[in-house]
């Protein structure tokens, strides 16, 4: 028979060996649980890190677009203000030389436009604005109100120069320009005085472009505009975007059509007048 003591330690070392198997066997499997949890963390870090990345890349393009939107709206935003102040400053070199007219007679409307063209007090219109005018009162940008006389006319080309009451020397004149210059297409500024009795105040400016340079008939050539002739804006002046006098408004062929008479056709009125 074999010693107990003997038999005990075995069945000791048995126990231990199964106890320490489980042991084993639960800390491995404990050890693959945390690496599959380990593993899951990690990936779930990697899609958070490459979700970050999306964003920040999102960002960084919504950034690069939105500068583009700034820079595109600073652009339009100067381009709209060095327009207005292009045009404020022909405006306003216009405005002096420009003037409202007063006829009174059989047939006449007796609100026009006229433009000054010398120092001493000649103003160019069309002669439809004063043919048979009793009375002629010219008032300018200031207010200044002078009684005019009808100084010289031609019929041919439909233009007349106005003669103010006075021995001034100083009087504002517009800078005259010349049909040979203008192209077609080219942006031109209207300045006259319509509807003078009703639109009291400043002048009336319009902007268009030379629509056609009608010279087919020498006789009758004149600078076709879309800038608004209206009633009273007869005897106003077109000019260029340096603000030369390049015409005077004639009247309304059709909507979007309009006459203006070169300022070269009254080159005998104003040589008659010394006026150089």
């Amino acid at each position: 028979m074999k010693n107990p003591a003997s038999i005990a330690i075995v069945v000791v070392l048995l126990v231990a060996n199964g106890v320490f198997a489980a042991f084993n066997l639960g800390a491995a499997s404990t050890i693959n649980s945390d690496q599959a949890k380990i593993s899951d963390l990690t990936s779930a870090n990697t899609s958070m890190q490459s979700g970050l990345a999306s964003l920040q890349s999102s960002n960084t393009q919504a950034q690069t677009a939105l500068a583009a939107v700034q820079a595109a709206v600073d652009k339009l935003t100067s381009q709209t203000s060095s327009a207005a102040s292009k045009y404020g400053t022909v405006m306003n070199s216009i405005n002096p030389v420009v003037v409202k007219i007063n006829a009174t007679g059989t047939g006449l409307r007796g609100f026009a436009s006229g433009v000054l063209v010398s120092s001493n007090g000649y103003v160019l219109t069309v002669l439809h604005n004063v043919t048979g005018a009793r009375s002629i009162t010219v008032t300018l940008s200031t207010g200044e109100q002078f009684t005019g006389t009808l100084s010289a006319t031609d019929t041919v080309n439909n233009l007349a120069l106005i003669k103010l009451t006075s021995t001034r020397t100083d009087f504002p004149a517009a800078a005259r320009g010349s049909m040979s210059t203008l192209q077609n297409g080219q942006i031109v500024i209207s300045a006259s005085y319509p509807l003078s009795d009703e639109l009291h105040g400043p002048a009336t400016f319009d902007t268009g472009i030379v629509s056609a340079l009608r010279t087919d008939i020498p006789a009758n050539y004149f600078i076709q505009s879309d800038a608004d002739i209206a009633q009273g804006s007869g005897g106003g002046g077109l000019f260029t975007m340096d603000g030369k006098l390049v015409g005077i408004a004639s009247l309304g062929i059709a909507d979007g059509i309009y006459d203006y008479i070169p300022v070269d056709a009254a080159a005998t009125l104003l040589t008659g007048a010394n006026i150089t």
